[in-house]
Formats: C-alpha cells, sequence, structure tokens
C-alpha cells in the first residue's frame, strides 16, 4: 500500500526494530538515495534539526561525531532543515553549525618536517595518515552542508548529490568502510532495488571526493582524492548479505575513469582497495539484533596470496542485541559488540600495513583529518556491553567499553613492550525520555581513565611517565 499524498515514509527496506533496538548506535538506517521513494504528491516541512552538547575533560574522543571535532572543553553542534518535494525530486537543506572551545591537552609534534607540528606523530612514511593530533589550538567555529542533498526518487532507482551522513554496511553502528565519525562525504549516489524470488535484491553506487585537513602538509597539489564504492545486497526474511568494494585513488579529484573505479583492477601502489562483506539478522518477534561485517585492505590479487597471508588486512566487528524480558510497561536488552582493526605482527621481515594507512594515498582512508571508516582508527580495537530498560516514553540504561588505541603503530615506537598499550576504560549511564511536546531528550553521562595515554609508561623507559588520564563526558540532545 502507497503511503497516503505528503507522507514522509521511510526508506525502502529499513527494519521495523528501531524501538527494540538499545541506545549504542545499534540502528538500522536504509538507503539515504531512497528515503522518500514511497510517497506520493509534494510536501514541504522542517526536517532534522538537531541541538547537541558535549563536554569532555581529560582526552578527546571523536568516534561517531558525524564531523564534530575530537577536543576537550564544550562542543556544540546545531543542525536545521527543511525538506521540499515535488514529484520526484526531493531537496533537503540542513547545514550543521559546530562551535568548540578546542581546550588544552597533552599532544605529541608530529615527526615529519614536511608536515603540521599538530600531525599525527604515528602516521607518516609507510604508514601514512591524516590524522592529526588536534584541530588547531584556537576555539573553533564550522558551517557546513550537514544533512543536504538533492534526490530524484523513482519506483525503482534513485540518484542523488548529497553530504548527508553515509550509510554502508549493516546499518548498526559504525561501519568499517563508511563510519558516522566524520562531516559527511560530498559525493554522487545511487540506488537501484529488485524482486528476486522470494528476496530483494539491492545495488548502490557512490563517488565523492575526500578532501585533507588543516593540519596536515603544505603541498598543494596531494589536496584531493576520489573515493568511490559499490555495494550489493540480498534480503530475505531478515536476513540481509551484502559485499561491496570501495577505492580511493591518490591525488586528484573525481573523474568518471576514477568514479567506476570498484569495477576495474587499480595500482595497488596508489590506490585503497577496501573489499567488505556484511550480514544482518533481525527478528522482532523475538526482538533479535545480530550483525557482522568484515573488510580486507590488502587486495586479493590470487588465491595463493591468501592463503600464505590469510589474515593479513583484516579488521572485523561482529555484535548482537537481545531483548531478554519484557512487560507491558518496559523491556529489558542486553546488546554486545567487538571490533578489532589491528593486524597480525611481523613476519619475513614485514610488517603488515595498518588498516586505513598507505605509503601513497599519504591521507588515508580519511575525509577534513578525520576517519572515513570506524572512529578507532588504525590499529584500534573494541569491547562493549551495555543493558537498557525501555518504556514506553523513556529509555535508561548504562554501558562498560574497553578500548584499545593506534596499537599498530605502538610495535614502532622505542621498546615497545606489552605494558605500554594504550587502552581506555569506562562506563556510563545514559537515559532518554519523549517530551509532552514530542521532542525526544537524551542525556548520557560517562567516566573513566585512559591508561598509558600515548604510550607512556616509565617501566624500562628512563625519562618517561606512566599517563594514565581520568576523564569524564556529559552529552544532551534534544531532536524530533
Amino acid at each position: 500500500m502507497r503511503p497516503a499524498r505528503g507522507c514522509l515514509a521511510p526508506m525502502p527496506g529499513v527494519t521495523p526494530l528501531a524501538g527494540d533496538l538499545p541506545l549504542h548506535r545499534t540502528f538500522v538506517r536504509a538507503d539515504s538515495a531512497a528515503r522518500f521513494a514511497g510517497c506520493s504528491g509534494d510536501d514541504f516541512r522542517f526536517s532534522g534539526w538537531e541541538a547537541r552538547l558535549l563536554s569532555r575533560s581529560g582526552v578527546p574522543d571523536g568516534r561517531g561525531s558525524g564531523g564534530a571535532p575530537a577536543t576537550v572543553g564544550a562542543t556544540l553542534h546545531l543542525r536545521a532543515g527543511i525538506e521540499l518535494r515535488l514529484g520526484a525530486v526531493q531537496l533537503r537543506v540542513a547545514p550543521e553549525l559546530v562551535a568548540a572551545g578546542n581546550g588544552d591537552f597533552l599532544t605529541f609534534p608530529g615527526r615529519d618536517g614536511a608536515r603540521s607540528s599538530l600531525s599525527s606523530p604515528f602516521y607518516t612514511g609507510t604508514f601514512s595518515a591524516d590524522l592529526p593530533s588536534r584541530p588547531g589550538l584556537e576555539p573553533l567555529l564550522r558551517a557546513d552542508f550537514g544533512e543536504s542533498g538533492i534526490w530524484l526518487l523513482r519506483p525503482r532507482f534513485a540518484l542523488a548529490v548529497t553530504t548527508a551522513l553515509p550509510d554502508w554496511g549493516p546499518g548498526v553502528g559504525e561501519g568499517l568502510v563508511l563510519g558516522r565519525s566524520t562531516a559527511g562525504l560530498p559525493r554522487f549516489e545511487t540506488a537501484t532495488w529488485r524482486r528476486v524470488g522470494p528476496g530483494l535484491v539491492r545495488a548502490r553506487w557512490f563517488a565523492g571526493t575526500a578532501v585533507e585537513s588543516r593540519f596536515f602538509d603544505r603541498a598543494p597539489d596531494n589536496n584531493q582524492r576520489s573515493v568511490a564504492g559499490m555495494r550489493l545486497t540480498y534480503e530475505q526474511s531478515g536476513w540481509t548479505i551484502g559485499v561491496s568494494r570501495n577505492v580511493m585513488r591518490a591525488r586528484g579529484g573525481l573523474t568518471l575513469a576514477r568514479a567506476l573505479s570498484p569495477l576495474a583492477r587499480v595500482p595497488a601502489d596508489s590506490s585503497i582497495d577496501l573489499l567488505a562483506a556484511d550480514l544482518l539478522f533481525a527478528d522482532p518477534a523475538s526482538g533479535t539484533l545480530a550483525w557482522f561485517e568484515g573488510l580486507r585492505q590488502i587486495p586479493l590479487r590470487s588465491f595463493r596470496d591468501f592463503t600464505l597471508m590469510p589474515t593479513e588486512g583484516l579488521a572485523f566487528r561482529v555484535g548482537a542485541s537481545q531483548r531478554i524480558a519484557q512487560t507491558d510497561a518496559a523491556r529489558w536488552i542486553l546488546g554486545a559488540e567487538a571490533v578489532r582493526l589491528d593486524q597480525p605482527p611481523q613476519r619475513a621481515g614485514r610488517t603488515p600495513q595498518d588498516l586505513y594507512t598507505h605509503p601513497v594515498v599519504v591521507h588515508g582512508w580519511t575525509h577534513r583529518g578525520q576517519p572515513l571508516g570506524s572512529g578507532l582508527g588504525p590499529g584500534g580495537q573494541r569491547q562493549f556491553l551495555s543493558l537498557d530498560r525501555e518504556g514506553r516514553t523513556w529509555r535508561l540504561g548504562g554501558f562498560l567499553e574497553r578500548v584499545r588505541w593506534n596499537d599498530d603503530a605502538m610495535y614502532r615506537e622505542f621498546l615497545a613492550y606489552q605494558n605500554r598499550h594504550d587502552v581506555t576504560l569506562q562506563f556510563g549511564l545514559r537515559g532518554g525520555r519523549r517530551l509532552a511536546s514530542g521532542q525526544q531528550f537524551d542525556v548520557a553521562l560517562s567516566a573513566g581513565q585512559r591508561l598509558n595515554y600515548l604510550f607512556q609508561n616509565d617501566l624500562y623507559l628512563a625519562g618517561y611517565r606512566t599517563d594514565d588520564v581520568r576523564f569524564a563526558q556529559l552529552t544532551l540532545s534534544l531532536r524530533p
């Protein structure tokens, strides 16, 4: 059945499980290029506004920030927009404004003299990436296009030009290929879908341009890189299986040939080639949601290469959410996720390439100095556990998390022994309530400790100190 005139329908393929998901970003989204494909008629409305205030002490954490800089102190993130639909064309203008105090915290200067002193000291040379230690030294005020875009929507295909945050992977949490820790990538998108027997087949393509941060290098000829991806999925009876290939090419903006890179053989010495596969299972009746996403950065040139080095270039994340109890008034939801991006140890005198880094695509898999993929960044690792109670208009829960940062880079440091792992341990409480006026108000409070921050541990290292940094974070948000 088609929605009524003026509707704002969900995108095709949205899993109707939103109420059964815990708060740790286990939401299921569908193709942004097809969001309003089910609607008829014209429509105009205010849309997509959000106000979010974050205050953090100690050391920054920019994961899932949607482009807000990773800083300490207060950060205000505002977004507001309008949507206009005229027949098959939908226009959304939803700019974002970010203001951040950008408080002081300890950093190490960059080690490459040709780069900014704020560039990463750990990602240079063979393992290069544009991941600044901090976004400058002054308070920040930045505006960008946010969730804006224009879509052409037809019954079996959609075209778009957009900067909206991408959804690329199982649609749960933060993806490994395109995550939620960077400002929206300006890009073209197209999507098509067909019924094949009892299932639904989708094909998607995107092509855009990633740019460097202000705190990387001084070379004017490498400020832009093309990035393109193609994804194929099959959905049936609560199962979704997807595969994709995603390519970033060095030095140059988008051209037709570069836009079609996922279909071509590309030179490994001047491109980042990510092969990904994912699986999603959703069962609304039992309240079960499970997902897996795997990634390989080193291209599979031959079966022989795979048999010799089956784990090189691999990364994965796996998680589940389960409704464990339910009454007429509320339900309990248990969630867990594990992510591993670090690479195997050196073998045969050759060090494996860090995920998201490259010796020629020197910015790595980044955009504006933030990871395009998982916000954990190269060498990251994460374990997460949550328990939430959800009522009809409110939610309350808690979580525990362990994160290991930049672990591959640690083994390139002087005396890289086990006591120097840079690890975050944190716990938190979070809640939300639907207000009488219709808005959703959410709050989250967490605290923890960053152990051996920047690999600083004084055992065996004269002149060093052990730097364990305590931190706390408060997040308030209001949205429709």
